[in-house]
């Protein structure tokens, strides 16, 4: 069911987790109605755990949300959060433990329409919102092939350079170990460029 005062009773306070994943100065509002749910039957049937499936709710986005304004440069991100009884030592907060943002349904007009989160656990929800910067993708994986590169032509020299040591490499002790690893980290940087475009993990 759908409370439309039901932030009264659970006011909009994070989880000891939560507020690290949030900026301090970052201006967090109610992007939807708090929506509860509940299965009769069990010891605490506020909190039903560990679905074998992922429960979907989707969320009607506020008035308010529309009327957020968003800086060049900027964009509003959505996080789907539970409430956590447990949380702020018994007196509860939102948290992401087990929620996640499915999809946003967008139109030409308003943006974002609907937001969709899935959950393993029935609780009370709500989605979130908070102004954050726009990240250029492409901006951090050059950055990140030139970073690495650099990095990469630095230990061949490296490499070499121990190599035309010959005989001290051997005979010092610090001067081999210095060698093992940077092949060690070659390796791990040659890995890295290799993969690094084919990785599908989320961001």
């Amino acid at each position: 069911f759908t409370m439309n005062n039901m932030e009264d009773y659970l006011p909009l306070q994070l989880s000891e987790k939560e507020k690290g994943n949030f900026p301090k100065d970052a201006e967090i509002v109610p992007a939807s109605l708090v929506v509860s749910s509940q299965i009769t039957g069990f010891k605490n049937p506020t909190v039903s755990k560990d679905f074998k499936e992922k429960v979907e709710i989707d969320f009607a986005l506020k008035d308010n949300v529309y009327a957020i304004k968003v800086p060049n440069g900027k964009k509003l991100q959505y996080t789907c959060v539970s409430w956590d009884f447990e949380a702020n030592n018994g007196t509860g907060g939102w948290s992401t433990d087990g929620v996640t943002l499915a999809k946003e349904i967008f139109n030409e007009t308003t943006n974002s329409t609907h937001v969709t989160c899935e959950s393993v656990h029935l609780t009370s929800f709500v989605v979130l919102v908070q102004v954050v910067n726009v990240v250029n993708p492409l901006a951090f994986d050059v950055l990140t092939y030139i970073g690495c590169s650099v990095s990469l032509f630095c230990l061949v020299l490296s490499i070499i350079f121990f190599i035309s040591l010959r005989r001290d490499l051997v005979s010092k002790v610090h001067n081999f170990v210095h060698f093992n690893m940077c092949i060690a980290l070659s390796c791990g940087l040659i890995v890295f460029l290799a993969g690094i475009s084919t990785a599908t993990g989320s961001p």
